[in-house]
């Protein structure tokens, strides 16, 4: 054998032999790599396989947005058998394509709900359901309450037909309870009893004595209670109700004003325009108003 081809063979040996001990190196646990050039050699990346995918970092898909109601058709004033003889009107808030929230507007006495739904729909630009429960009749077309558990009892099966007539267009609750002379007098024992319910009070032209009442103002305050909105449209009602507000607030209820003290006793334009100019700031940290006019 010439030398040439002996140095050739020795050299092809040499490099088979570290080949080898490449690969073992590569195979090799952890803890048997000591050496920092070997421990160098062995965290060598491998080619990457024909057959594996790219490694991706793992996202989470974006959030599908929510689905759009169909525009809400209906007449814009419904009304509902609540069974037993008693009954309601609801305005519809007609063309809503997301839930709305829901006001039980509660008339005074000799009073009719559709004007109550009429007065608080105009005072809240058409924006939430207002079901307004009708009372007992006094004369052929005006009705009145004969006691505050006539109002729950209404109240609380108004809520329930409104939701099982129009589903998901209602947002679910808190409601707002708006109670009107006789519907704001009457008013305690349903805030008091269901203050979870009815976050936030609208009592206009009555309830002077809930309004001052410390004992109201902590219990509604316990039971969940957050607001409460004083409607005057008399001078006479914007000067008694200043300290209830003062009682209110301390009891760490926030408090809110409105009405035009030219109004009178009713709802009528001059009522509901400043029903208009106010109520969006009542409910500014509520999802369920977001679209409602600033």
């Amino acid at each position: 054998m010439s030398g040439e081809r002996r140095l050739l063979l020795v050299a092809s040996a040499l490099v088979l032999s570290l080949a080898c001990r490449r690969v073992a190196l590569r195979d090799a646990p952890e803890r048997e790599l000591s050496d920092p050039e070997l421990r160098e050699v062995a965290s060598a990346p491998a080619p990457p396989s024909a057959s594996a995918p790219p490694r991706t970092e793992a996202t989470s898909p974006p959030p599908s947005p929510a689905k759009a109601l169909p525009p809400l058709s209906a007449n814009w004033l419904e009304p509902l058998d609540l069974g037993d003889g008693a009954s309601a009107v609801v305005s519809v808030p007609l063309g809503a394509t997301s839930p709305r929230p829901l006001v039980v507007a509660v008339h005074g006495a000799h009073d009719r709900p559709e004007w109550a739904c009429g007065g608080w729909r105009l005072g809240f630009q058409v924006y939430p359901f207002i079901v307004c429960p009708r009372g007992s009749p006094v004369t052929r077309d005006k009705y009145a309450w004969a006691n505050a558990a006539a109002i729950e009892r209404v109240v609380m099966k108004s809520i329930e037909k409104v939701r099982e007539r129009f589903g998901s267009y209602v947002a679910p609750p808190p409601y707002v309870y708006a109670g009107f002379s006789q519907g704001a007098i009457f008013s305690e024992p349903i805030l008091v009893g269901h203050a979870a319910l009815f976050k936030t009070a609208v009592l206009a032209e009555g309830g002077y004595a809930v309004l001052s009442s410390a004992d109201f103002a902590r219990k509604f305050k316990a039971g969940g209670g957050e607001t409460v909105v004083i409607v005057c449209g008399s001078p006479a009602c914007r000067r008694g109700t200043q300290a209830s507000a003062l009682k209110l607030q301390a009891a760490g209820l926030r408090v809110f004003e409105s009405g035009d003290v030219r109004s009178g006793h009713n709802l009528n334009q001059l009522m509901q325009q400043a029903l208009e100019r106010d109520f969006a700031s009542w409910f500014a940290d509520d999802p369920a108003w977001a679209g409602a006019a600033n």
